[in-house]
């Protein structure tokens, strides 16, 4: 599973991985020149403060392949109840994503974040489920 470190007023992703095996979680990393992250297996302890301002994993962790990710724990400014994220505009997650059909999407947010809708394009990643903390909504995939 993959998490990340929040920043500003996001929710702590970090508290899941006390309750998760640290074997199974990996933290993201920018890629230096390219809108894409990469994921490394670490402790939240051993996050240092990348080029865009996040805590990441560091250069030294030993990286993953995207293939091996299961499910990716996300971020967001806001939240539609439609399953769409507004990041920071980097476009990095969504990017990233597109080279991980097979892992599921799951959005950490305060119940004050979602929204009826929000906008998106045709590349941004849809989440497969939402979690607040009032509630839990799950996204079908589109038939």
């Amino acid at each position: 599973m993959a998490l990340y470190a929040p920043l500003g007023t996001e929710v702590d992703a970090l508290e899941l991985a006390r309750l998760l095996s640290s074997a199974r979680t990996v933290y993201p990393r920018a890629v230096p020149g390219s809108h894409r992250l990469a994921f490394a297996r670490c402790s939240p302890r051993e996050l240092v403060r990348g080029a865009l301002g996040a805590r990441e994993a560091p250069a030294s962790a030993l990286a993953v392949e995207l293939g091996t990710v299961d499910c990716v724990v996300l971020p967001g400014i806001g939240f539609s109840a439609t399953g769409y994220r507004l990041g920071r505009g980097g476009g990095f997650y969504d990017a990233t994503l597109a080279g991980m059909p097979a892992a599921r999407r799951v959005g950490l947010a305060f119940e004050v974040q979602v929204l009826d809708r929000i906008p998106y394009e045709p590349h941004d990643a849809r989440l497969d489920a939402l979690v607040t903390e009032s509630r839990t909504l799950l996204f079908p995939a589109p038939t």
